[in-house]
């Protein structure tokens, strides 16, 4: 990442449409500002109700598996993930629950990696010595280079469509078709025909949404949210001028978009001007086009008219809790703490969450999370596998996982479970309304290193001196090391 951020840096130099019968359910989106937070007390994981895994009876079809369910008995399937802390603690629940309750004595073992890049080097070390395990949660970036050095991963298709142990086309089509879709690859067999391998199933999404004090934004005069790139610029450049002009000389240069260098940011302001950041096949990146040049001039003037700004010095959620912002984008992970900084500043503004202008109706807010993985093994350890990932893709569990994490379900029926409504800022339930507008990332193997070139592109739109006329060489320029690093990721 640090060379391919060198070489942008140096050449700047300063499921498709279901019916109404069977689409999932989507809350509709309600412009209307919910009532004042109520106390919340700490956070607490849920409580944990049975969920018995899925068992054959006389009265079901076939299964099309070459597997007895006698030969899952006393399996071990080990499960590295990435999760950790309170949803390490939550997760090892689940899998107790699960290993107490299913009826061939499968034995889920969680093992915590310390993030996302700790676990891939694991796998490709636990790959050359032999001992890989029989289920992973990790990003489709990473199955696709897994699967580009030596096709590790099962294929999920027979088991999803098995008539016993599989899912029914109506829980298929319940899950969100952005999620659904990253995980389904497609391959030329060659012979000019492509094939298709499912090499996960989406497990939860977290996304990059904006945080906009509503408070503030009225009494600047503005009524609506700011749903197009000119309505943003106007709420931005408001604020800030509403600080330049107050008699507070410290705020001066803020008030209006702290930008931070998240790289889905930049993807999301593309996505804004109604353009794509990979071909409609998927198979490689563009980044050359007038919708993202729209996009970074875009920015650039923002930042040039002193309508946005960046910092390193400051907090996002504190700045934007003292007023320095009157928008920020942020994880669903941010929520939490974002509440806690209004609470300490004492601040009675009322914030909510929304997806990114759109200049086209086309709002989105951009996702990214983990999916499950099952390992390549006998037939029976596959099976094992795969009946415990089906149980946490269970409506129940997902609301539970959800809920507790903070993040999106990844199927509709999961928000008609009953919720806590414990422990997360009434935000995480304002969220849930955008889920249908959920932008998946790229399915591409070298989306883990682009990640770090569209941070290093965004702090060169951020630089002092950089001017909108500069965002063709940008683009170009991205394209360039999109292709180079595409030809050499292992």
């Amino acid at each position: 990442i640090v060379l391919v951020g060198g070489l942008l840096f140096a050449c700047h130099p300063a499921p498709t449409a279901q019916t109404s019968e069977t689409a999932p359910f989507f809350p509709d989106p309600s412009r209307t500002l919910p009532p004042p937070a109520q106390t919340r007390t700490a956070r607490s994981a849920p409580t944990l109700t049975s969920t018995p895994p899925p068992s054959p009876t006389p009265t079901q079809a076939t299964s099309l598996l070459v597997v007895q369910p006698s030969a899952l008995r006393g399996l071990t399937v080990p499960f590295w993930h990435t999760a950790t802390g309170e949803a390490e603690a939550i997760l090892q629940g689940f899998t107790a629950e699960f290993n107490q309750t299913n009826p061939w004595g499968i034995a889920v073992q969680p093992v915590s990696h310390a993030g996302l890049g700790a676990l891939d080097e694991e796998v490709f070390l636990a790959q050359s010595e032999k001992r890989l395990p029989g289920l992973i949660a990790a990003t489709t970036d990473q199955a696709l280079r897994w699967e580009k050095n030596s096709f590790l991963l099962a294929d999920l298709t027979p088991y999803l469509t098995d008539p016993v142990w599989g899912l029914s086309q109506t829980e298929q089509l319940d899950f969100y078709p952005s999620f659904w879709a990253q995980d389904l690859v497609q391959r030329s067999n060659g012979t000019g025909k492509l094939t298709s391998k499912r090499l996960g199933v989406p497990w939860y999404r977290s996304a990059l949404v904006a945080f906009y004090n509503r408070t503030w934004a009225e009494e600047l005069g503005f009524r609506t949210f700011p749903d197009t790139p000119d309505q943003f610029r106007r709420q931005v450049c408001a604020a800030a001028q509403a600080n330049r002009a107050d008699q507070d000389v410290r705020n001066d240069g803020t008030g209006g978009w702290l930008v931070t260098r998240d790289p889905l940011l930049l993807v999301g302001w593309i996505h804004a001007f109604g353009g794509e950041i990979t071909h409609v096949n998927g198979s490689e990146f563009t980044f050359q086009t007038p919708a993202a040049e729209d996009a970074v001039q875009y920015l650039a003037d923002l930042i040039a008219e002193g309508c946005a700004w960046s910092t390193e010095e400051q907090i996002p959620a504190e700045a934007f809790a003292a007023r320095r912002a009157l928008i920020w984008f942020g994880s669903l992970a941010n929520l939490p703490q974002q509440q806690l900084a209004f609470e300490q500043a004492a601040s009675d503004d009322q914030w909510v969450v929304l997806p990114f202008p759109s200049a086209t109706g086309n709002q989105v807010v951009e996702s990214y999370g983990s999916s499950l993985m099952v390992i390549k093994a006998e037939p029976a350890q596959e099976l094992a596998a795969w009946i415990f990932s089906r149980w946490l893709l269970s409506a129940e569990k997902q609301a539970a996982w959800a809920e507790a994490n903070g993040v999106f379900p990844v199927r509709a029926a999961a928000l008609q479970q009953a919720r806590l409504s414990v422990g997360q800022a009434p935000q995480w339930e304002q969220a849930l309304v955008w889920l249908p507008k959920a932008h998946s990332e790229p399915a591409l193997a070298s989306w883990g290193v682009m990640r770090g070139v569209l941070s290093d592109a965004l702090g060169q739109v951020l630089s002092p001196g950089f001017q909108s006329s500069r965002a063709a060489a940008l683009l170009i320029k991205l394209d360039q090391i999109a292709a180079e690093v595409e030809a050499n990721t292992p």
